[in-house]
């Protein structure tokens, strides 16, 4: 993996993990969807933010994100859109094996323009496309200057500690294949052009 396929940012507060999904979907462009659906895999521990995340992305889609709910009983919630791809929220918590993705069309899903959004993502690795957005998320301590390093793993499935709403979190964001490189290249200078509070190595 190059190292241009790698960035980091912080978020100090829930409204600004929201506004980093939301600048995610302002990044898309159409040859996004070109071989169907854009995988998002959301990564991290109970609490960390991953379904704020969701609602940025809903907004900056043009969906209304009081809408979004986490999908952890429903496992698929699907958004549509007058035009342009429909959002699609998943959440892999509860599911018991890769067969349970078919079950709830898993498969489908990706064949369409869509942005799957999937929480707990990491749960089914293989899975997944092999070109996908990959979005861990971590708590991190504030410094002075900014926000240190994470403090505490961004969690499988066995690692269900809550993570404090109030904590910082720190995104790491890697692209595994060219369509995912070219949306997190222009995310990742949107994310620059929002405020101080979000970083770059």
């Amino acid at each position: 993996m190059s190292e241009n396929s790698r960035f980091s940012f912080h978020s100090l507060a829930p409204e600004e993990t929201a506004t980093a999904g939301e600048r995610l979907a302002q990044a898309l462009r159409p040859t996004a969807f070109a071989e169907g659906a854009l995988a998002i895999s959301l990564i991290g521990a109970l609490g960390a933010g991953k379904t704020h995340f969701v609602k940025g992305l809903a907004a900056g889609l043009g969906l209304d994100p009081v809408t979004v709910t986490s999908p952890t009983f429903a496992i698929v919630n699907e958004y549509e859109r007058a035009t342009g791809p429909q959002l699609v929220h998943l959440d892999f918590y509860r599911l018991e094996s890769e067969m349970a993705l078919e079950e709830v069309g898993f498969l489908d899903l990706m064949a369409l323009p869509a942005v799957l959004a999937i929480e707990w993502g990491n749960r089914f690795p293989r899975s997944l496309p092999r070109d996908h957005v990959q979005v861990e998320i971590q708590r991190g301590t504030v410094a002075p200057g900014g926000v240190d390093s994470p403090t505490g793993s961004a969690g499988g499935r066995n690692n269900e500690q809550q993570i404090e709403e109030t904590s910082p979190r720190i995104f790491n964001v890697t692209a595994t294949g060219e369509r995912s490189l070219e949306v997190a290249s222009v995310w990742r200078e949107a994310l620059g052009a929002v405020a101080s509070t979000f970083t770059k190595p």
